[in-house]
């Protein structure tokens, strides 16, 4: 799994969630799983995603790794009627992060562009048990 609840307690007490999520034990998980679906939405349009979500620990890329973490506790926070304000900046800049992304502005690393994983796809030869690249 890409994003944990362990993931999230770099950014937020434990006593504090529990408050927000008043013990609900999927609460976390589909607030987590919607930050995902959130960046994916934008993502999955130039970058091979499928590769992204499948990265774990020490794999994960960090940038996207705190986009996903200020979108979930932004989510989580929702629920509250004034979200706070640490919360709110966070989450607008995690979104001005994605769609510096988006424009190229910025390059994250360690994900392919759609193109590329096309391409890989398309130069491997397989003959046999052995593949070649050309």
């Amino acid at each position: 799994m890409f994003l944990s609840e362990a993931d999230l307690g770099q950014s937020i007490y434990s006593e504090i969630m529990q408050a927000i999520s008043r013990e609900d034990p999927n609460f976390i998980e589909r607030n987590i799983a919607l930050a995902i679906k959130q960046i994916d939405s934008k993502l999955s349009i130039k970058y091979d995603t499928t590769m992204l979500w499948a990265q774990t620990l020490t794999e994960r890329n960090e940038l996207i790794l705190g986009i996903a973490i200020d979108f979930a506790l932004y989510h989580c926070h929702a629920v509250l009627e004034d979200v706070p304000v640490i919360r709110r900046e966070r989450y607008e800049y995690a979104r001005k992060d994605l769609n510096d992304i988006m424009k190229g502005e910025i390059m994250i690393t360690g994900v392919p562009l759609i193109n590329q994983a096309e391409e890989t796809a398309d130069n491997e030869i397989t003959s046999g048990t052995n593949s070649r690249r050309y």
